[in-house]
């Protein structure tokens, strides 16, 4: 039986002293190691090595080597005008960055000018040509109206004469008959001439109008050949004269030289034949309005028309056809990465 003078070792609703010290120790280390952490990350300084160098005011330059060619995605050409006698007085640097309305390429307006002068000129004169003309037909119109009134009214007294046969002799209204046939066969002769006047005039006022329009239309061109002496940037962007775009021009030739150098169905019905005689030294032996000799046209004469040819000799022609397109395309290439390799930008 259980003592009333034993107690329990916890009471309840009391919690244990001891791990109460225990979780209050820990809080306090725990908050006493994050202030310095805290105090030490704000607080501190951090010496980095940067790599310094001396430097001097200029432009800034930005170099890239890349292999390959660079190509804008968005380009617009510039093209001279088809004017003659243009000399080019001022031309942008090749690779200068532009803006949008400066000038690139700036031709010598004096020819031009002169030219605008001399049409406008012509245009003057062929106008007053065409005034005159007017007033030249205007007369002669005028002189023709007299000359037809003229002749009516020489008809129409010819046959009041010729009315009077029942008064007169018969040998006078035998005349005045007569008279009446002459001043109609003159009345007659006035009306084909003002006919003919007429269309000499038209055609002479026509001639005068379409040189009136050649002349102006000369002047229009003329002008705009003069507006367009001054080219300019249509954007913003860099500035690519010719000297850039001399391999990818180089390099189309080539390659087109080499596939004509190839094809036979378009040469056969235009001017190659299987064989021409040159006389011996001749340094040019073709012409450009004589036929010719291919390489591919005596290829194909020799494997279907010719019979009793060595096996070897189509075969050679072939090799020597083939090598030179491979010469000829491998100059091209290698022309091309000459070229892309001097580029400046």
């Amino acid at each position: 039986m259980a003592s009333k003078d034993l107690k329990p070792k916890t009471r309840l609703g009391k919690s244990n002293p001891r791990r109460v010290k225990i979780i209050t120790w820990a809080i306090g280390l725990l908050a006493t190691g994050g202030g310095l952490y805290a105090a030490y990350h704000y607080t501190s300084s951090t010496t980095v090595e940067v790599a310094v160098s001396r430097a001097r005011l200029a432009d800034f330059v930005i170099s890239v080597n890349a292999r390959g060619d660079i190509r804008s995605p968005r380009s617009t050409i510039l093209k001279a005008p088809a004017a003659p006698g243009l000399r080019i007085t001022h031309l942008v640097q090749n690779g200068v960055p532009v803006k949008r309305g400066d000038v690139v390429v700036e031709f010598d307006p004096v020819t031009q000018e002169q030219n605008v002068i001399t049409q406008t000129t012509q245009v003057i004169s062929v106008q007053g040509d065409i005034t005159q003309l007017k007033a030249t037909q205007k007369m002669a119109e005028g002189a023709d109206v007299l000359s037809k009134i003229q002749a009516e009214y020489g008809v129409e007294s010819a046959k009041l004469d010729a009315s009077k046969a029942e008064v007169l002799s018969k040998v006078d209204g035998e005349k005045n008959r007569i008279a009446v046939g002459v001043a109609e066969g003159g009345l007659q002769q006035v009306k084909a001439t003002i006919s003919a006047h007429q269309v000499g005039n038209d055609a002479d006022l026509a001639r005068n109008s379409q040189k009136l329009d050649k002349n102006q239309r000369d002047l229009a061109t003329a002008t705009s050949y003069l507006d367009m002496m001054k080219l300019t940037a249509l954007t913003d962007g860099v500035a690519i004269v010719l000297p850039n775009s001399i391999s990818g021009i180089l390099t189309g030739v080539i390659l087109q030289v080499s596939r004509a150098a190839g094809e036979t169905a378009p040469i056969m019905f235009t001017g190659v034949v299987f064989f021409k005689a040159i006389q011996p030294g001749t340094l040019f032996p073709y012409r450009l309005h004589e036929q010719c000799m291919a390489l591919s046209m005596h290829l194909y004469t020799l494997s279907t028309q010719v019979p009793n040819v060595k096996e070897s000799i189509p075969f050679a022609t072939a090799v020597v056809l083939v090598g030179s397109v491979l010469l000829v395309n491998a100059t091209a290439i290698a022309l091309r990465v000459y070229l892309r390799a001097r580029k400046k930008w």
